[in-house]
């Protein structure tokens, strides 16, 4: 297309003699089978041109007729184009002969005319022809001169022009013989043609016509806008009736979230009948090292240095350099009704005991081994009996304390709607929290945030509620009245034990028993004032004023009096039970059943929606932002014209509306950061399966923040530009749009899902956005990538979606094609095709409908990644020994 661009504009620089109109007669001695007359110009205009005895006759009708392979359909035509094409070919010299078949592309068909200020006739063959209908279409078509076939006689241009008319070509007449004569790869693409058409056909034959009726069919290629825009919608009509779906169930249990109390219903807290005993007998957890990190800690050279003593007493046995225990054979008991304090300095093991006497419920201990035994009541542990509360607060801050608890329990309980409500009543009342049920969560303070996460835990009705520095980062009057909640817990009957840092004296003497931690040991345990032996053992007194907590925690952190106190530990016990095999008994127990998946979507997709329209700010920013762009691209770009600058124009304005819409659907990354670290509680804690919260998230995130803000856009922006207006069209365009948006949005969910952080994530995103949009093909024509790039475009949803809504637009429309060369009059050729156009840039009309499934399969390509991503987020984590395992708890 280059090339001949480049040809037209040599003509026009050079000036070609454009008042040299000579009329170059041909003769010969017999004419071409079809022709007539002196000249053989003239085709059959009645019986008697076929045959003197009426055995032939003339069909004059444009159609072709179907049985006649072996004789041919004459045209005589005359030029009708602009003067670019009337001054470049003898106006009457065009002359057209075809052979019909009724196979595909079996026809041919050959072209004559001649050249002004040439005397030599230039001929044309077509093969490859499909000749159904009053439309010829032809594979491959290719001139030479008559006499002399390199035309070695003509002039440069000559040369240039013959040589120039070549690759697939169509010859289309109406019933009133204006013809045209299409070369979508010549420099002049359309030559329209004025003919007249004869055909002689035996009179037998003739009377059978009606028969054999002419096919007026169209062969061309065509975008099929209807079922585009079908195909295009299907992403956002299963998005709808899902969504629908939801939307009906969730109006049939509703009633569980309101707040009016059932009839009936009585407030009142529950007690955990009976007495229970969480017990545990040489609990060890274990660690692998790397050779480096193991010689680094301790080596031969070492071994009498304090630092090396300490280091000796995670080593779980001498023949095994690799293992390092973080907790050594720890035993002890903690029985209802009293609450037990865990204490030590940091890093000494407190959590890791805690999550292996809780089952670990949140994962903590996946990458590790656990040895030992957990019973409760002397039977091994059940972790429905137990509930472990983080030492963060994993909640949503648009929904409110009440809204907490019951989802927590409509997920966690097999019990009726009213049961439910009656046992988060009896949370609320137990923990002091029925003030602010029906506060948000954002709203509350620290204090009255723990309560609530403890109170989550509690749902389940445990037995036993292990907790891992509840009193962390709170303010002495929150402190007091967290420690005053757990103690009313343990009245009633639950096992309550928890990890507590630097408590004070008041709070320490608050707890019915304490065990103290230091290198993964237990050094003390009993009492809190029979702790004060600790010190007193190594003749050391508690500094006046300080609390005797910290006065233990500070010996325990001093390596000599550490080593003095545990001494040497590796005792036969000790090694004996980190060298088991077994691992702790909770491990054998199966988890409770998860709900059904209808429940647990519709519960993540309202509060989902919840939480966007609580939290509407980018909701109304993505809706207000759309429609203003969509007004001011359309007013830019307002009723664009039918002709190049139009052409342009058009590129340019669906181009624009695909960096827009992609660059703000980089917000699904808000919807996912800001909850990962709840997310991710609530998935370890078996709440809900992960995968059914991606896609609620792709739910409302697909509704809400891609297809209703691509409509908004779309609407104004559609008609303000001037595109077509039939329905078609439009909701190709439009829905083309959505299915791009959703892609994008998917896309950056799954980025997201990969990275550590939002900052990585955006990163990621707008580099992948930036090549993406470079390969479009409107930036640089694709065929002039070097090879070694030009594949990532197949990965570009950019060239996808652009390719499938510039064919849609452009596709059977006319534009007026503006020729302009310095110092030279335009010359402008009306009713181009639009497909012209379309090739320029290296598309192809027939590819609308291949683009679109492409974009439904990335569109739920990234969905399913996406789950795979979280999945693995969740589930597998990389090993000291530099391999990928799986390891269930």
């Amino acid at each position: 297309m280059v090339s001949n661009w480049m040809v037209i504009l040599s003509f026009l620089a050079v000036g070609f003699p454009w008042h040299l109109v000579a009329q170059n007669t041909t003769t010969s001695e017999s004419c071409l089978l079809g022709f007539h007359g002196d000249d053989c110009s003239r085709v059959c205009e009645s019986d008697t041109d076929c045959s003197s005895d009426g055995s032939a006759t003339c069909y004059s009708e444009f159609a072709f007729l179907k049985g006649y392979p072996t004789i041919p359909k004459a045209f005589a035509c005359t030029t009708t184009s602009p003067d670019l094409v009337t001054n470049l070919i003898e106006p009457d010299s065009v002359r057209v002969r075809c052979f019909a078949s009724e196979e595909a592309k079996a026809g041919n068909c050959s072209f004559t005319f001649g050249i002004v200020d040439y005397a030599n006739q230039v001929a044309c063959d077509a093969v490859e022809c499909d000749t159904g209908g009053a439309t010829i279409r032809c594979g491959s078509i290719g001139c030479e001169c008559v006499s002399d076939k390199d035309c070695s006689t003509g002039s440069t241009f000559v040369k240039a022009f013959v040589s120039g008319v070549q690759g697939p070509a169509s010859f289309t007449c109406d019933d009133a013989g204006a013809c045209t004569l299409s070369v979508p790869e010549f420099l002049v693409p359309e030559i329209g043609v004025t003919c007249s058409t004869g055909q002689c056909v035996p009179q037998q034959e003739e009377e059978g016509e009606e028969a054999n009726a002419p096919s007026l069919a169209y062969n061309g290629t065509s975008v099929h806008v209807g079922l585009n825009a079908c195909l295009a919608a299907i992403p956002t009509i299963v998005l709808c009736f899902i969504s629908v779906m939801m939307l009906l169930y969730w109006f049939k249990i509703a009633s569980l979230f309101d707040t009016v109390q059932p009839r009936g219903m009585t407030q009142g807290v529950e007690e955990s009948g009976g007495y229970h005993c969480l017990t545990w007998m040489n609990v060890s957890v274990w660690t692998t090292l790397s050779q480096r990190r193991n010689t680094h800690m301790i080596d031969d050279g070492d071994r009498a240095s304090k630092r090396g003593q300490v280091a000796r007493l995670h080593r779980t046995n001498a023949a095994d350099s690799e293992r390092w225990a973080i907790v050594s054979s720890c035993s002890g008991d903690a029985p209802s009704g009293e609450v037990v304090g865990v204490l030590g300095p940091s890093g000494c093991g407190k959590t890791t005991l805690l999550s292996a006497l809780s089952g670990d419920s949140y994962g903590l201990l996946k990458t590790l081994t656990v040895s030992g035994d957990v019973c409760l009541d002397g039977a091994p542990m059940d972790p429905k009996r137990v509930a472990f509360v983080p030492q963060r607060d994993s909640l949503i801050p648009t929904m409110t304390v009440r809204e907490q608890l019951l989802f927590t329990g409509v997920l966690k309980l097999d019990l009726s709607s009213d049961e439910v409500k009656q046992r988060a009543q009896n949370i609320l009342d137990e923990l002091r929290i029925e003030d602010i049920a029906d506060e948000y969560v954002g709203g509350i303070s620290g204090g009255e945030r723990r309560r609530v996460t403890i109170g989550m835990a509690l749902v389940s009705d445990p037995e036993c509620i292990v907790l891992d520095e509840p009193l962390s980062g709170l303010d002495s009057y929150n402190a007091l009245m967290i420690a005053m909640a757990l103690k009313s817990l343990a009245k009633r009957g639950r096992v309550v034990l928890y990890s507590i840092h630097q408590p004070s004296d008041d709070m320490f003497n608050a707890l019915d028993k304490v065990i103290f931690l230091a290198e993964g040991r237990v050094v003390y345990q009993g009492s809190p004032t029979g702790a004060r032996h600790v010190l007193s053992s190594l003749d050391m007194s508690v500094e006046k004023g300080r609390p005797i907590a910290d006065s233990i925690i500070d010996v325990l952190s001093n390596t000599e009096t550490l080593i003095r106190i545990i001494g040497d530990t590796k005792s036969q016990t000790a090694n004996a039970a980190l060298d088991s095999k077994e691992e702790v008994s909770w491990k054998s127990i199966t988890h409770r059943k998860t709900p059904g998946v209808c429940l647990q979507i519709t519960l993540l997709f309202n509060r989902t929606f919840r939480d966007m329209w609580r939290n509407r700010s980018l909701l109304v920013l993505h809706v207000v932002i759309s429609t203003c762009a969509g007004l001011i691209v359309g007013g830019i770009f307002y009723d664009v014209s039918l002709d190049t600058d139009g052409v342009q124009a058009r590129y340019g304005s669906i181009f624009i509306s695909l960096c827009f819409l992609a660059f703000t659907s980089i917000t699904s990354i808000d919807l996912l950061i800001h909850e990962r670290m709840v997310v991710t509680a609530e998935i370890k804690q078996g709440l809900y399966n992960g995968s059914l919260y991606v896609l609620s998230k792709l739910f409302v995130d697909g509704l809400l923040l891609r297809a209703l803000p691509a409509t908004l856009y779309a609407i104004p922006f559609y008609f303000m530009v001037g595109f077509m207006t039939d329905a078609g069209r439009f909701f190709s365009f439009l829905f083309v749009l959505i299915l791009f948006n959703l892609c994008i949005g998917a896309l950056a969910m799954l980025v997201t899902l990969c990275s550590k952080t939002a900052g990585t994530s955006l990163f990621v995103m707008n580099t992948i956005l930036l090549l993406q949009l470079s390969l479009t093909g409107f930036l640089v024509e694709v065929d002039s990538i070097s090879p070694v790039l030009r594949w990532i475009h197949w990965l570009s949803q950019f060239y996808y979606a652009f390719e499938a809504m510039i064919t849609t637009e452009m596709n059977q429309n006319k534009y007026n094609l503006i020729l302009e060369a310095p110092g030279l009059k335009s010359i402008i050729l009306e009713d181009t095709p639009g497909e012209m156009f379309i090739d320029t840039l290296g598309y192809q009309v027939d590819r609308a409908t291949r683009n679109i499934c492409i974009l439904i399969g990335y569109y739920y390509g990234f969905v399913c990644l996406c789950l795979v991503a979280l999945y693995l987020r969740i589930h597998w984590r990389w090993r000291p020994d530099s391999s990928w395992k799986k390891k269930f708890c």
